[in-house]
């Protein structure tokens, strides 16, 4: 074993076992990426999952995201990306930076 996720909630570590079978660089980069749940260890990956352009987080930015964006647009709740508590142009705008058809 060259990791393991001890505790729970808030008080959670991962434990790294340097003796694994694996080296402890790749442990420590494979535990990362399922703790914070990134399809890979990739820029693009990371952009995806934490953007909050994935409003239905399906792992894609899409015309379906836009869809329930603007279902949203007035009110507050799912496609508030920019975290003003509100869905509106600056949603709209940020949402098209990171969609790329």
């Amino acid at each position: 074993m060259s990791a393991r996720v001890v505790g729970t909630g808030p008080d959670r570590r991962i434990e790294f076992n340097p003796q694994g079978p694996l080296p402890l660089d790749e442990a420590v980069r494979r535990e990362l990426q399922k703790e914070l749940g990134l399809a890979a260890w990739t820029p693009q990956a990371a952009r995806l999952r934490f953007s909050g352009a994935d409003v239905n987080a399906d792992g894609s930015i899409d015309l379906t995201d836009l869809a329930l964006l603007m279902n949203n647009y007035g009110r507050s709740g799912q496609g508030d990306l920019n975290g003003d508590r509100r869905v509106d142009d600056a949603d709209i705008k940020l949402f098209g930076t990171f969609y790329a058809p």
